[in-house]
């Protein structure tokens, strides 16, 4: 439930009126699991700081009663169904194998709106100043997105520590920036799409959802869909525990001045030596 904060401007609406401290991601959606979610500025993921850990999702008063009331009514109930769904989909795949991932029905354009809503809300306003068109997309229920307008895509999210990242991006040596947004919190993470490339492929474009009209049913097949951990705060970043402590021992081993810290760091986890490489060096494993 929200309550009344203080006087400042609607990320949604635009208009100044008294705001709401409203729990981000909505708890209905996770039946009382465990998480927790790593918020994070543009700025913070630049200069690789973490950003701030939440318990059970966080509180921000950015978004006016009249739009916190609506957009829940209008796509929360949806957006809920939805989640629980990919919850016993997340358990049944730790369980065993899963042959083929069961196809979801539901109303996609209401699950998009509430994903773009919660990114706004969770986002500076900068977000809203470089895509004028989102808040409109979600205020108006009818609203449908032109086709590749909005980039939108999803993957599972095992890990029981999300981030919301903010209007950020991530970037190879020699490439052009993946300006974006990223939302992610057990069973789904979300990536909105602004420019350039995305660095990672395997999350499934689910821009789709946004062509759909609000009362519109259909299937959403998930067969391709990957499971991507978020252990680091970082855009993008889906990394293995083992993978990040590989990293983090060839980057080790190449500020030693290794001349293969690669190959090393390779040979190194795989005798496991790594938890007395990382401890020799005073970190933890």
């Amino acid at each position: 439930m929200s309550r009344t904060h203080l006087v400042g401007r609607c990320r949604l609406c635009g208009q100044t009126a008294p705001l709401t401290k409203e729990h981000i991601p909505a708890k209905g959606a996770f039946n009382g699991r465990p998480f927790r979610v790593r918020v994070q500025t543009g700025e913070q993921a630049l200069e690789r700081e973490g950003g701030r850990v939440y318990q059970r999702g966080f509180h921000a008063a950015v978004l006016c009663n009249e739009c916190n009331n609506n957009t829940g009514a209008w796509y929360g109930e949806e957006f809920a169904s939805w989640s629980r769904w990919g919850l016993q989909l997340l358990d049944a795949m730790r369980l065993r194998p899963i042959p083929q991932v069961p196809v979801y029905v539901g109303y996609p354009l209401r699950i998009a709106k509430q994903v773009v809503s919660t990114m706004i809300a969770a986002s500076s306003d900068e977000l809203t100043s470089n895509r004028p068109d989102l808040a409109p997309f979600v205020l108006n229920t009818d609203a449908t997105a032109p086709a590749n307008s909005i980039a939108l895509t999803t993957y599972l999210c095992p890990t029981s520590t999300g981030r919301s990242t903010g209007l950020a991006f991530a970037m190879r040596r020699g490439e052009e920036p993946h300006w974006l947004v990223e939302v992610a919190l057990p069973p789904f993470g979300y990536v909105l799409t602004l420019a350039g490339e995305p660095l990672d492929k395997r999350p499934v474009d689910i821009s789709w959802f946004t062509a759909c009209s609000y009362d519109e049913k259909r299937p959403v097949p998930l067969d391709r869909i990957p499971v991507l951990p978020t252990h680091e705060p970082f855009p993008g970043d889906y990394r293995t525990k083992d993978e990040i402590r590989r990293d983090f021992i060839a980057n080790t081993l190449r500020a030693e001045g290794h001349t293969a810290p690669d190959a090393e760091a390779h040979r190194v986890m795989a005798s496991g030596g790594g938890p007395d490489f990382v401890r020799d060096r005073g970190e933890e494993w």
